[in-house]
């Protein structure tokens, strides 16, 4: 996975007591969460779409059937 390092920066912050050092560690914790987020988001708009055209598919399937009989089978 793409980690962003930022291993010289927090050392340097640390040892100069910046208060945006809390800001750094967070950002490093945040950018998994919304990547995690946006994977899960993209994973359920995927799979909800497949059964959709599954679904459509089926159904002109079952029209097909009704209307010419069982000729297309």
């Amino acid at each position: 996975m793409l980690k962003p390092s930022f291993g010289k920066l927090k050392n340097a912050l640390k040892q100069k007591n910046f208060p945006s050092y809390n800001l750094i560690s967070s950002l490093n914790q945040n950018w998994q969460w919304s990547l995690a987020r946006a994977l899960s988001i993209i994973f359920s708009a995927g799979s909800f779409l497949f059964l959709y055209l599954l679904q459509i598919r089926q159904a002109k399937e079952q029209l097909l059937s009704v209307f010419y009989g069982w000729r297309w089978r």
